[in-house]
């Protein structure tokens, strides 16, 4: 048998059909959520390490954060500095300018008119860093290799 000129036409047509559908598997350009262990990761692919503890965003030419494709940031945690709180007093009157054993420092700086009373400002908090994590799930990032 022999493949006409038609049918070879019609199929060659088909192949670059389906190259073109698979070029974003080219070595690096797309980049998949693996739930399976690494040593089960299919042949072709590899682990992408620099994604390790890393979630994906999107770009946005807007956003410095966001603006350059690869661009690594963030932290898990942070404390927040006086200028990231929200604006608070904690004003107090009477009681003794020391440490009263739960972890508030009063600072005295003055005397008021309320009878027996000394007046100031309380200071709170450890300064420790808290979580930023969202929700999340566990997965490795694979690549198509080839």
């Amino acid at each position: 048998d022999f493949i006409r000129p038609l049918e070879i036409k019609t199929l060659n047509a088909r192949i670059g059909l389906i190259e073109k559908k698979l070029a974003i598997f080219q070595q690096g350009g797309v980049v998949f959520a693996w739930f399976k262990p690494l040593n089960q990761i299919p042949a072709g692919f590899q682990e992408v390490t620099n994604l390790k503890g890393r979630t994906i965003f999107g770009y946005d030419p807007d956003q410095t954060e966001f603006n350059l494709i690869g661009k690594a940031g963030g932290n898990k945690n942070k404390a927040l500095s006086i200028n990231e709180m929200p604006e608070h007093d904690h004003t107090f009157s009477g009681g003794n300018s020391d440490s009263n054993g739960t972890g508030t420092q009063v600072v005295t700086t003055g005397t008021s008119n309320e009878p027996g009373g000394k007046f100031g400002m309380q200071k709170t908090g450890g300064g420790q860093q808290f979580s930023l994590l969202n929700p999340y799930r566990v997965a490795a990032y694979i690549e198509f290799i080839g």
